[in-house]
């Protein structure tokens, strides 16, 4: 660009073009410095330097704020949430055996960390052939996971076994097998299959929030005794003739 003044022509420089990047405060280039030249390393090297003794700097200043200052730290330490992959959501389970007939029965109740998420969960008793039911307590997620493994498991031996029934004590194996399997990071679940029956050991069984507090009155002074139980309980009654299923009311609160 010329500007004509009273005397000479002046050649005036050129306006740099603001940077792409505002954070660069200066290019190497600009000194004469390029990429791969001895220059360029030297220059390289000496602001490696420069930024860890600014770092050092601050550190050290920042220890003598500390050690100037009346905060005084709790001796005990800070507090630590650890993380949990499991939650227990409640619920109870029961099954009697007889001579003839089986009868299990779990609460409706689906609830954790003091919350009521329903009252109508149907997930505590699962039928895996026409006459093996399952009872489980514990996580739902863990309990519908092993749930759907059982039914997967219990499908292919009938494809197997030209659509034969498999009896309830290889089932009893099988889960031993699959929990067995998990016990690393295992199934949070509590389960009751043919009331304990299989070797002639139970005649009945419990799992559950208020297992402990089952008696005579089972269930209802269980709902009336924990928190976690509640809404209504369904009973499944397995006999030679059929499953029957009835439901029976509890508290809502």
């Amino acid at each position: 660009m010329l500007r004509r003044s009273s005397r000479l022509l002046v050649r005036l420089p050129k306006c740099r073009r603001p940077r792409e990047r505002p954070w660069e405060i200066f290019n190497v280039r600009d000194f004469g410095y390029h990429e791969g030249s001895q220059n360029y390393m030297m220059w390289l090297g000496t602001a490696v330097v420069f930024t860890s003794m600014l770092a050092f700097e601050v550190y050290q200043q920042i220890q003598r704020k500390l050690a100037s200052s009346t905060l005084t730290l709790p001796k005990q330490g800070a507090k630590q949430q650890q993380w949990s992959p499991y939650q227990d959501n409640g619920g109870t389970t029961a099954a009697i055996a007889g001579k003839d007939f089986v009868i299990l029965a779990g609460d409706t109740r689906l609830n954790g960390d003091y919350c009521l998420h329903s009252r109508h969960d149907q997930s505590k008793i699962f039928q895996l052939t026409p006459y093996t039911y399952m009872a489980s307590n514990g996580m739902q997620a863990d309990r519908l996971q092993l749930q759907q493994m059982l039914k997967y498991r219990v499908k292919w031996y009938q494809y197997n076994n030209g659509g034969r029934v498999p009896p309830t004590k290889a089932i009893a194996q099988l889960m031993s097998t699959m929990l067995y399997h998990r016990r690393f990071f295992p199934y949070y679940t509590f389960n009751i299959y043919d009331a304990g029956r299989l070797n002639g050991a139970f005649l009945y069984g419990t799992r559950g929030s208020a297992a402990s507090f089952l008696e005579p009155n089972a269930f209802t002074g269980a709902a009336e005794r924990d928190i976690y139980t509640g809404d209504s309980v369904s009973f499944f009654i397995i006999t030679k003739d059929g499953v029957q299923r009835e439901s029976f009311e509890l508290r809502k609160d």
